[in-house]
């Protein structure tokens, strides 16, 4: 498990925001995001122990959904943590624009695959190990397509 304090990462440069990077105690971590007229825009928390990270919430303000800052703030701890499994569980907030089942398959996007112990919860493995077949199908359940189908976008 890195024992950093971030100052060592280089954080996702986003244009027209700032980072304010919190260690709460040993174990807790905050990493918001500001915009330079000091709106809060999102923020992501998450725990560490010597064997894993547990992410807590990824949060974006209403007014900033849809630029992608999600994917920035994930990306963030991704980058801190890349030698470290990452769990997680997926709960959607009233409000939110994702139920669980869109959730699992932003998180799919990153590398993070359903633990079978544990419904609801996802983990990434510091060494991701590629089954192709398993992940189509996991990827494909979590979009709602049928296995073996293609998607089409055409108008």
């Amino acid at each position: 498990m890195p024992d950093h304090t971030y100052s060592d990462i280089q954080l996702p440069a986003i244009r027209g925001h700032r980072w304010e990077v919190r260690r709460h105690n040993d174990t807790f971590w905050a990493m918001r995001l500001w915009t330079r007229r000091a709106e809060w825009a999102g923020e992501v928390q998450f725990f560490t122990d010597p064997d894993r990270l547990v992410l807590r919430y990824i949060f974006v303000t209403p007014r900033f959904r849809g630029e992608g800052l999600g994917s920035k703030l994930l990306q963030a701890v991704l980058a801190g943590y890349q030698d470290t499994p990452i769990e997680l569980r997926v709960e959607a907030q009233p409000g939110s624009a994702l139920d669980d089942t869109a959730l699992m398959a932003w998180y799919a996007r990153y590398g993070f695959l359903p633990q079978l112990t544990r419904p609801g919860w996802l983990v990434r493995l510091a060494e991701v190990v590629a089954v192709p077949e398993l992940q189509g199908e996991w990827l494909e359940k979590a979009s709602g397509q049928a296995p073996g189908s293609t998607s089409s976008n055409t108008r």
